[in-house]
């Protein structure tokens, strides 16, 4: 099999941010990192592949007896300040969803946009009348270009 790029995209939204929109979960959250000295980084990381966050957590936490335990707290504050993004960007009904993930541009290219952690939102694009009436006839498709 080949090798070459694969074409990605994040809808980027700043650390301070989230911060300022939830202050108190996005300080829980730091506070449970800090105690376990698990950086952003590692953090964003383990997250960037949904479903799998506690695997990649615990080969983070190796050094601790319960690090399951420690695990489940981390995750439970990241959900709750998942929750309270939404709640916090809710607008008419609709609201912004919240992750954390992490690029490395070694495995990507020096001109990425992204590189280490950050959060990235999703739910922040609507359909026009036109692109809802055939939304099953169009497919969004990514490419980069070498040279």
């Amino acid at each position: 099999m080949g090798m070459g790029f694969g074409a990605n995209y994040a809808d980027v939204i700043s650390a301070d941010t989230v911060a300022r929109l939830c202050p108190g979960e996005y300080t829980a959250l730091q506070v449970k990192l800090e105690t376990v000295e698990l950086d952003w980084e590692n953090f964003g990381r383990a997250c960037q592949f949904e479903g799998q966050e506690l695997d990649s957590l615990f080969s983070d936490l190796d050094g601790y007896d319960d690090r399951e335990t420690i695990a489940d707290g981390i995750l439970e504050s990241y959900h709750a300040l998942q929750k309270a993004f939404e709640a916090a960007t809710e607008t008419n009904g609709s609201h912004l969803r919240l992750f954390a993930s992490h690029h490395d541009h070694d495995d990507g290219d020096r001109y990425d946009d992204v590189q280490g952690f950050f959060w990235c939102v999703s739910g922040n694009y609507q359909l026009s009348p036109a692109g809802e009436r055939f939304k099953e006839e169009i497919e969004r498709q990514f490419f980069v270009s070498f040279g």
